[in-house]
């Protein structure tokens, strides 16, 4: 099992419930990644604007995915359970999907950065338990 420990910036944390299990992780990809590979049913609880930094409903949510700006890489090296580092192949945070309030913003953020503007239904296709 990987460890895998980074801050999570404060604009684009999201209240995630996995199989059950409520927990913060730092972008809707985060949750969406865990829940699909472990086939675990999802639901997003809260997400945090990443304009204002205040928390929104996701079922009111413009989220924006696949764009190139990143805010939950890190430089840690991966160690594995017998302490040996080895090189990083997967993030699955990676790209980052960030939630907005507002669509104007969302549409903002996606002409700066690219990606594609999501209402959440789109976005939770394919993920187990939707």
């Amino acid at each position: 099992m990987w460890l895998l420990h980074r801050s999570v910036h404060p604009n684009t944390k999201v209240v995630a419930e996995i199989d059950g299990r409520r927990r913060t992780v730092c972008c809707a990809r985060c949750a969406i990644s865990e829940a699909y590979q472990e086939k675990k049913p999802l639901r997003l609880i809260a997400a945090t604007d990443y304009v204002s930094g205040k928390d929104i409903d996701p079922k009111q949510a413009y989220f924006v995915e696949g764009s190139h700006r990143v805010l939950c890489a890190h430089n840690e090296a991966m160690v594995d359970e017998s302490k040996h580092v080895q090189p990083m192949t997967y993030d699955r945070c990676f790209p980052g999907t960030y939630a907005f309030a507002h669509r104007e913003d969302a549409e903002a953020f996606e002409r700066e950065n690219g990606g594609t503007v999501l209402r959440l239904d789109k976005l939770l296709q394919g993920v187990s338990g939707q």
